[in-house]
């Protein structure tokens, strides 16, 4: 596949990208350094985005099913839905640039939804970095300087282009797969595009989506 056709957009934020980023990089269905992953959240007034308490109460009971049939722990942040998200993001693309965006997305992530910590405050981005191979006081330097934040910012420019709405959402060649349950959808397209014979869904609405 070449990697220009393909783009996510993910946040530490959300526990579904955890869920996609978990299931990519460990089964090598795609090469996540591979792929174009813009980081992108909710930010400035009004930025705090949670549903209603309906809703809340069932992404937490769904989030809470996926990870423990993925064997993930779970332990839910306490406290301000939204810290400022640049900081962390801000060291994830750094990361990147030093090789290091798969290791230092793991641990984010597992701070943030595996250990329930505040990912945005100082130590625990100190110890992500770490924890992935980074010196911990570069890290932190990247996360409050405000030229990372602009790299941030080239990220958010191309979602009116690509139609991004929420996390995480792959675009293939110009077409959207929304969520950690599009992801087989994804994979089935990137595998029909290449010439593979996806599953008959109309012989069998019930069968995988996506069969390797």
């Amino acid at each position: 596949m070449n990697p220009k056709d393909l783009r996510v957009y993910f946040s530490f934020r959300s526990p579904y990208s955890w869920f996609a980023f978990h299931r990519i990089t460990t089964t090598g269905a795609l090469d996540w350094n591979r792929i174009d992953a813009v980081p992108i959240f909710p930010f400035g007034k009004g930025a705090n985005l949670s549903a209603g308490r309906a809703k809340s109460s069932y992404v937490r009971q769904d989030a809470e099913r996926i990870a423990k049939a993925y064997g993930l722990p779970m332990s839910w942040p306490e406290g301000a839905d939204d810290p400022d998200w640049f900081p962390p993001h801000q060291i994830y693309v750094w990361a990147r640039e030093q090789g290091k965006a798969i290791d230092y997305a793991r641990e984010a992530f597992m701070a943030r939804f595996g250990r329930g910590l505040d990912l945005a405050s100082d130590g625990v981005m100190r110890a992500a970095a770490q924890a992935a191979g980074l010196d911990g006081d570069e890290a932190l330097a990247v996360a409050h300087d405000p030229e990372w934040r602009k790299k941030i910012m080239e990220g958010f420019s191309h979602t009116r282009d690509d139609g991004a709405f929420g996390v995480p959402l792959f675009i293939y060649r110009g077409e959207r797969f929304w969520g950690n349950d599009r992801l087989d959808w994804l994979l089935r397209e990137i595998a029909r595009s290449e010439g593979g014979e996806p599953t008959d869904l109309a012989a069998d609405p019930l069968a995988p989506v996506y069969s390797a």
